[in-house]
């Protein structure tokens, strides 16, 4: 007979099942990250001469590297609590909002760099 899972068993899983969730939209979107970078960087096609390249390739920079970054903070910080028996779901969450607020604060800075 197979035994039902006790409620800190099911929330267990389920944990996992969103952790694990949260890391995979994770290294979807930092494989996304470069191109949308360029993708972003083409604004400046159509710019003037106010614009500056090298605000717009420091946006661009941030908006490739930075859910790299929160990617490999989220797995660093995961590995090192996975030991401590609490519950982990909420990380990968944290480090796809940080990866989000690289793709904002980098389109900020491109259009800072627009001189519009």
């Amino acid at each position: 007979m197979s035994e039902t899972p006790t409620r800190s068993g099911l929330r267990s899983t389920l944990d996992e099942v969103a952790t694990a969730i949260g890391v995979v939209l994770l290294v979807a979107v930092a494989a996304f990250a470069p191109l949308w970078a360029g993708l972003s960087g083409m604004r400046s096609d159509a710019c003037s001469a106010s614009c500056r390249y090298d605000v717009i390739g420091a946006g661009s920079g941030i908006i490739a590297a930075g859910p790299a970054v929160a990617l490999v903070a989220t797995v660093v910080v995961l590995l090192v609590r996975a030991r401590s028996g609490r519950s982990l779901w909420w990380i990968s969450g944290l480090g796809l909002l940080a990866a989000a607020g690289a793709f904002t604060l980098g389109d900020a800075v491109i259009t800072s760099g627009l001189g519009r």
